[in-house]
C-alpha cells in the first residue's frame, strides 16, 4: 500500500499471519496528490507543490485559507478583513492573472469543488498546489487561476481505536487604529487649511470651529489632556467650568475629547476553536468521525458580531473483496454569523469628523446618535448548511489496472434576514433633547433564502507497466460531469406593525417587494494522461482533457486543452555521483498547456 512501511514476517511454520500496516511518514511525503491521481515527488515534472497537516497546523489559523499563508511557494494570500465570517484570504496562485472578473483557484476537496470556510483545518490530509498549464489543464475549463486539491483524513487500517482531542484559544484586537491628536489641535489644523483655500469658516453640523475652538482649549485645560470615557456628558456652567458640551443660540456644540479607541474596540475579542475526532477498524471497516466547533467574536465593545461554526465528518471505508474497496463520506457543516444592523457604517463614521463630533456619551441617561443605533439595532442573521453525501470505490480489475469512481451530491441552504428598527436617542442637530432619530413608520423587515443543488460524478481508470525493468508507463483516461440548480427567494415590506414580534406578514403591504431567480448549469469533460520515463532519468507527460459547459452557445460548447511536459533527473545519472550526498534529487523541466476560462 502506497505510503505504509514494507514489512517482512517470516511464516515458521505458520498456515496464517496477521499484518498491521504501519505508515511511513517520510514514504507519504514523497507521494504527491495531482490531478486524478498520486506521483511520486520525483516523478513529477509540473509545477505543483503541497503542504501536509502537520504543516499546516503548525500555526493557529482561523481557517484553512489563512493556514495556507507562507507555506506554499507561488501562492500569495490577501487578507484584506478580520471581521468574523469575512476573514477569509484571497488566494493568487503566480500572482493576479486577470483584472477583470474573479482571479481565485478552482478548489476541490476529495475532487469536488467546496469553499475554504466549510472546512475544518483538522480535517486536512494533505494540500496540493498545481500551478502551470502542464498541471491544470486536466481541468479544463475551470483551471485557468491554478487548482487546489484537498485531500481530507480518511478511514485507514489501524490496530487500536485512535481518539484525538485539539483546541486553541486566542483574543485578538485590532493591528492598527487611528489616534486623534487632542481636539484644540484637531481644529486648528481644519481652521489652516481652510485658510489656505481663502475660505476663512469651518462649520459641521451648525458647529463653526472658530467659536468651538475657545470651549475645546479651557476643556483641555480643565481635564488635564486626559481622553474621557462613556458615561454621562456634563453641560456648560462656566468658563471655569465648560462641561462636555454648550447649546449656542440653539446649537450644540460638543468639545470634549473622547476616547474613541477604548470606548468602542475590544482590547481582547475573545475566539476559540475545537476538534475531537475517532479512528478505528473492525474487521475488513474502517472509520474516521471528527466534530469541529469554532467561535469567533469581532472586536467591537458594543454589540460585537459573532461567528459560530459545526463541522461533522463521517469517512468509512471496506474491503468487500480483495480487489474492491467501497467507501462513502458525510460531511455536514453550518455557519452562523451575527451582527448587530445598524444603519451607517460604525467604522467609518467614527474616524469621519474628529472625535470631538462623536459624541459618545449619555445626556439624562440617553445615548447620542451612533450609540444609540448601535445599541437598538436589530441582529442580522446568516446561517449556512451545508451537507454533501459521496459515496466512492476502488477496484483492481487486473494487475496494473484500477477503476476509481465517486458520486457526490451537495445541498447548500443559505437563510438570511434582519429588520430596520426605530431608533429613540440624541440626534447630532438640534438641540440634545430625545427624539426617534428612526421613526417607527420607517421600520422594516427582509428575509431571503437560496439552495444550491449540487451532483457531482468521477470515474477514471489507471494502468501501470513496467516494461523491461526501465520503462515505466502509466496510462489514465476518466470522465467528470457535474449539475449545479440554484434558486434565491427575497421578500420586503415597510412598517412593523410591533417590532417586537418581526415578521413579514406582520408588516404593512405598502411598497413590499418580492424577487425570485432560478439559475441552472451543467459541465462534462474527458480527459486523460500518459506518464512515461526512462530509470526515473528522462520524463514525459501528456495531458489532455474535452470539456464542455452548458453556458456557451449551442454550437460551441465543447473545447480541448492539451499539455506536455518534459523532465531531465540528471542527478540520476552516473556523472552525478560524487554530489549525491549534497544534492539528493535535480532535474531540468520544461512544459507548455493550454487552460480555459
Amino acid at each position: 500500500f502506497v505510503g505504509y512501511q514494507t514489512q517482512e514476517i517470516s511464516l515458521n511454520g505458520k498456515s496464517s499471519i496477521a499484518v498491521t500496516l504501519k505508515e511511513d511518514s517520510e514514504m507519504l511525503e514523497e507521494v504527491v496528490v495531482v490531478g486524478y491521481g498520486a506521483q511520486k515527488k520525483e516523478s513529477v515534472i509540473g509545477a505543483i507543490s503541497q503542504v501536509s497537516s502537520k504543516d499546516l497546523l503548525s500555526t493557529p489559523a482561523a481557517n484553512v485559507s489563512q493556514a495556507i499563508a507562507g507555506k506554499i511557494p507561488g501562492v500569495i494570500t490577501s487578507q484584506t478583513s478580520g471581521a468574523p465570517g469575512a476573514d477569509d484570504a484571497q488566494i493568487f496562485i503566480r500572482g493576479r492573472a486577470t483584472f477583470a472578473g474573479d482571479a481565485q483557484p478552482l478548489i476541490l476537496v476529495d475532487g469536488v469543488e467546496r469553499a475554504f470556510s466549510q472546512i475544518a483545518p483538522d480535517d486536512i490530509e494533505t494540500i496540493s498546489v498545481l500551478k502551470d498549464a502542464a498541471s491544470t489543464s486536466i481541468y479544463g475549463t475551470r483551471a485557468a487561476f491554478g487548482v487546489i486539491l484537498i485531500n481530507t483524513k480518511s478511514a485507514k487500517p489501524t490496530e487500536k481505536v485512535t481518539i484525538n482531542y485539539s483546541n486553541n484559544f486566542a483574543w485578538d484586537q485590532a493591528t492598527y487604529l487611528p489616534n486623534f491628536p487632542d481636539v484644540p489641535t484637531q481644529l486648528r489644523a481644519a481652521l489652516e487649511a481652510k485658510a489656505n483655500a481663502n475660505q476663512y469658516e469651518v462649520e459641521l453640523f451648525g458647529m463653526y470651529f472658530d467659536k468651538l475652538l475657545p470651549y475645546a482649549e479651557k476643556w483641555a485645560q480643565q481635564n488635564g489632556g486626559r481622553k474621557l470615557k462613556y458615561g454621562e456628558m456634563r453641560p456648560y456652567q462656566s468658563d471655569s467650568n465648560v462641561g462636555d458640551y454648550n447649546i449656542i443660540d440653539g446649537t450644540p456644540y460638543y468639545y470634549a475629547d473622547w476616547d474613541v479607541q477604548d470606548i468602542y474596540y475590544s482590547k481582547a475579542a475573545p475566539s476559540q476553536s475545537h476538534n475531537i475526532s475517532v479512528q478505528g477498524s473492525s474487521g475488513k471497516t474502517n472509520y474516521y468521525l471528527s466534530f469541529g466547533y469554532d467561535e469567533k467574536e469581532g472586536i467591537m465593545k458594543v454589540r460585537p458580531d459573532e461567528l459560530k461554526k459545526y463541522n461533522v465528518s463521517v469517512n468509512v471505508t471496506t474491503n468487500l473483496y480483495d480487489w474492491l474497496q467501497v467507501g462513502a463520506r458525510v460531511n455536514y457543516s453550518r455557519k452562523a454569523y451575527q451582527r448587530p444592523d445598524i444603519y451607517s457604517s460604525t467604522y467609518q463614521t467614527l474616524w469621519r469628523w474628529g472625535s470631538f463630533f462623536i459624541p459618545s456619551g449619555t445626556i439624562d441617561g440617553y445615548d447620542t446618535r451612533l450609540m444609540s443605533m448601535r445599541k437598538q439595532a436589530s441582529d442580522r442573521k446568516e446561517i449556512t448548511d451545508l451537507t454533501r453525501l459521496n459515496g466512492f470505490l476502488k477496484a483492481e480489475i487486473v494487475k496494473g489496472l484500477t477503476l476509481n469512481a465517486d458520486f457526490t451530491y451537495a445541498i447548500q441552504n443559505l437563510n438570511s434576514g434582519s429588520e430596520d428598527f426605530s431608533v429613540y436617542g440624541i440626534d447630532w442637530s438640534g438641540m440634545p433633547t430625545p427624539k426617534y432619530i428612526v421613526t417607527k413608520s420607517n421600520s422594516a423587515i427582509w428575509r431571503d433564502n437560496s439552495k444550491q443543488n449540487t451532483w457531482t460524478l468521477n470515474a477514471y481508470a489507471n494502468y501501470a507497466k513496467t516494461f523491461a525493468k526501465s520503462h515505466n508507463l502509466n496510462v489514465m483516461v476518466g470522465a467528470n460531469a457535474e449539475e449545479v440548480d440554484y434558486t434565491y427567494l427575497y421578500g420586503y415590506r415597510k412598517g412593523l406593525y410591533d417590532e417586537a414580534y418581526p415578521e413579514l406578514n406582520l408588516a404593512s403591504q405598502d411598497g413590499q417587494q418580492i424577487n425570485w431567480s432560478h439559475t441552472s448549469r451543467a459541465s462534462a469533460g474527458y480527459f486523460g494522461r500518459i506518464n512515461y520515463d526512462y530509470k526515473g532519468i528522462y520524463l514525459l507527460e501528456v495531458n489532455g482533457r474535452y470539456d464542455g459547459s452548458s453556458r456557451f452557445p449551442h454550437n460551441d460548447k465543447w473545447a480541448f486543452f492539451p499539455s506536455a511536459s518534459i523532465g531531465y533527473r540528471f542527478s540520476e545519472e552516473a556523472y552525478f555521483a560524487p554530489l549525491k550526498k549534497v544534492i539528493s534529487n535535480a532535474k531540468l523541466r520544461a512544459s507548455y498547456g493550454e487552460i480555459g476560462n
